[in-house]
């Protein structure tokens, strides 16, 4: 399954064959009678908002060499330009090597929605961490949409708990195609709680 790509989000979807993650002292997984997890919905983050802020922060970099390259003079001397041709590819490097870094963790998450539960999973380099929140406890949910999230039909579901932002009871899932049908997923599963 390809981060970007998720199950049907009907009700009647056979459980995931996959193995999910065991779970840690303190978690419960929804399990059938056959011990299987019933998962309703499992996804991950698209890369593609990522990507396109990767891609203007290139073009923005290359402009701004390409102005300062033409007029040697735009910054006092063609010294002090060579000086801000150097910061600017510098900053343009940090910019690009960080969403780079972005893009691959995007593709290291897995959100999942079962009977009772909602889970967000990370593996990385032979470490792995999930975060679940029983839909039990579940306080409020929210979908946001930045431009670039918008232009490319992907949004941002957040869950909580009763704490704080960040806090053990928060969860988001981030970049997710069409979020409304998850919070709406997530939140018939809490009216049957």
């Amino acid at each position: 399954m390809t981060p970007d790509t998720d199950t049907s989000l009907d009700d009647a979807q056979a459980p995931d064959p996959r193995p999910s993650t065991q779970p840690t002292p303190g978690e419960s997984h929804a399990e059938s009678a056959d011990g299987r997890e019933h998962v309703r919905f499992s996804t991950g983050p698209s890369p593609r908002p990522t990507a396109v802020k990767l891609g203007a922060a290139v073009v923005v970099g290359l402009l701004i060499e390409a102005i300062l390259f033409a007029n040697p003079e735009l910054l006092g001397s063609p010294e002090a330009t060579r000086i801000g041709i150097y910061i600017v590819s510098l900053v343009a490097l940090l910019v690009v090597a960080r969403l780079l870094l972005r893009v691959y963790l995007l593709t290291r998450y897995r959100y999942v929605v079962t009977d009772d539960a909602i889970r967000w999973e990370y593996t990385l380099l032979y470490r792995s961490r999930a975060r679940e929140l029983p839909l039990s406890e579940l306080r409020g949910h929210e979908t946001t949409r930045s431009r670039v999230q918008s232009l490319l039909g992907f949004g941002t579901v957040r869950f909580l708990t009763g704490g704080t932002n960040r806090s053990l009871g928060f969860l988001a899932f981030e970049n997710v195609a069409k979020p409304e049908r998850i919070r709406e997923l997530v939140r018939r599963r809490t009216k049957r709680e």
